[in-house]
């Protein structure tokens, strides 16, 4: 078809129709105006209940005094929980070689974090 070019295959729109159409749109505007009335009083719901069921939770020491230590504790014989191991390497001393200054023997301040299995 040409721009502007006539359509003489369209029918004009039946007048009996139109007053379907309306009528359909407005079934149409009053079911959205439920569904967001409805979806407005479950959020609202949604939110009440987990308000009231939820406490506040500001430490580590509430929530163990709410719901209780774990059963299992880290340690080096639990292997799926991550421990830090104690220092077991020696730093070797040494003397200088003019001997003015002298280095003891001693533990080693470094500490390896053994991660566990179920750690993320």
């Amino acid at each position: 078809q040409q721009p502007g070019a006539v359509n003489y295959k369209q029918t004009p729109p039946n007048l009996a129709q139109t007053s379907q159409y309306k009528n359909a749109l407005a079934a149409l505007d009053k079911a959205e105006g439920e569904v967001v009335n409805v979806r407005t009083e479950l959020h609202r719901h949604v939110t009440e209940q987990k308000q009231s069921r939820l406490p506040e939770v500001g430490s580590l020491d509430q929530w163990f005094q709410m719901y209780g230590r774990p059963k299992r504790q880290a340690g080096p014989e639990e292997k799926y929980l991550s421990h830090v191991m104690t220092p077991s390497r020696k730093v070797k001393g040494a003397i200088s070689m003019d001997k003015t200054l002298s280095f003891n023997t001693q533990l080693s301040a470094t500490r390896t974090l053994r991660r566990g299995m179920l750690t993320l």
